[in-house]
């Protein structure tokens, strides 16, 4: 008998003491008002129940807000909802959690040491960002590790010390959509591994060094973005597979326009724009099967270059092909030891020097009759056909070769004549 009643007492004991957890849990409100209810963020956020909202009121809040639980975190107005974390630290940290979404605030002031930032993101997979100003910090305005699936959108990030946007630890399948990124050191880096990361609709644009990195990734994609007036390159993917960069425009950049550099299989450049870049246009620096196509490069040093001289990987089966170059210094650059590229059905209109090529093997035509290039300054006639120009009848194709200027001897045996694809 003592012992059956010793055994209820327990159960009777682990009851109550699970009814008053669940109590407590239960007593964590689904939202919360800041300064109404908690005088700050940060209170408002400890006392919120995960999965809630923390409301905040226009104001300055001078604080570091720490995020470790699921939760919303919605500021009423954006320009007057400010966090300013006062040049020291992370202004707004998420770590170890999922599903933190944040939105509403001008978040400023953090600090500049590594990895201080306006909004850190560690470990924190499914975040969203959105309807944010993040400005004047003195490291990153937007930095994540670890974290996957995250979602940065309608977002200015400007004024910082270091990228406006960083996405860093293997940050896959996540997305960057119409960001506004300037006046930074640089505007959007994605580095060190990821897969699936998109960023569109985005202007990035007088930043110190580069407007958008995509690096070490796989089957990325910059879709519809605009680079202007960044010191270094507008848009560039590094080391990385299977990626593409489409229907974007790139100006008046101190370096290049678009560019593929130390890349390899299957990167492409297509349905983009670039003018009046201080080097060139269009580039494949070190690149190995990627394709540059249907795009337009004009006013730029150089329309399209193909160099080398990353870890010793040579540039090579590169297609260049259903392009526009115009105007510009040299229409189309080959470096050596650039190897066995394929330059077909593009238009080379009024370059200073239509083009050059110090390479090895590169082939400027696509065989019979496919045809090569057309070239403004062609000044051959077109009255012969056939594999050896030789034969009676017109094909659109004249009837000498085009001599490409350099060192490799090249030339395009199928000058186009008419100013359309075959």
């Amino acid at each position: 008998m003592k012992n059956r009643a010793f055994v209820t007492m327990l159960v009777v004991l682990l009851l109550a003491s699970m009814m008053a957890v669940a109590a407590s849990v239960s007593a964590q409100p689904l939202d919360v008002w800041v300064p109404t209810q908690y005088a700050t963020i940060q209170d408002g956020v400890n006392a919120v129940a995960e999965g809630g909202t923390v409301h905040v009121k226009p104001g300055t809040y001078y604080e570091h807000v720490s995020i470790n639980k699921p939760l919303t975190l919605a500021g009423t107005i954006l320009r007057k909802c400010i966090i300013d974390g006062s040049g020291v630290g992370t202004v707004v940290g998420v770590t170890d959690t999922q599903g933190v979404k944040i939105s509403g605030f001008t978040i400023q002031h953090g600090g500049t040491s590594f990895p201080e930032a306006g909004i850190l993101l560690w470990n924190a997979d499914r975040s969203k960002l959105a309807n944010l100003d993040v400005r004047s910090n003195g490291g990153y305005g937007i930095f994540t590790q670890y974290s996957e699936y995250v979602v940065i959108a309608d977002v200015n990030t400007h004024s910082n010390g270091a990228e406006g946007i960083a996405l860093g630890q293997s940050p896959s399948h996540s997305i960057i959509r119409g960001v506004n990124s300037y006046s930074n050191l640089q505007g959007i880096t994605v580095y060190d591994g990821p897969t699936n990361v998109t960023i569109k609709d985005c202007n990035v644009y007088s930043n110190t060094q580069n407007g958008i990195i995509l690096g070490w990734t796989s089957n990325g994609l910059v879709s519809n973005c605009r680079a202007w007036s960044n010191g270094f390159t507008g848009i560039n993917l590094e080391a990385s597979s299977s990626s593409t960069v489409e229907n974007c425009i790139s100006k008046s950049n101190g370096y290049h326009g678009i560019g593929i550099a130390v890349c390899w299989g299957g990167n492409t450049i297509t349905c983009s724009q670039a003018f009046n870049n201080q080097y060139s246009g269009l580039y494949l620096g070190a690149a190995d099967g990627c394709t540059i196509e249907k795009c337009v490069s004009s006013f730029n040093g150089e329309g399209i270059s193909l160099w080398d001289g990353f870890w010793g990987i040579v540039g090579r089966n590169n297609v260049i092909t259903e392009n526009v170059v115009s105007k510009n210094g040299v229409g189309m650059r080959i470096n050596a030891p650039c190897q066995y590229n394929s330059i077909y059905h593009n238009k080379f209109l009024s370059n200073k020097n239509q083009a050059l090529d110090d390479g090895v093997g590169n082939l400027w035509d696509n065989g019979y009759p496919s045809g090569g290039n057309y070239w403004s300054d062609y000044n051959g006639r077109d009255r012969y056909s056939g594999p050896g120009q030789n034969l009676p009848g017109r094909d659109g194709i004249g009837d000498i070769s085009y001599v490409i200027l350099g060192t490799a001897g090249s030339t395009d045996r199928y000058p186009l004549i008419r100013f359309c694809w075959r």
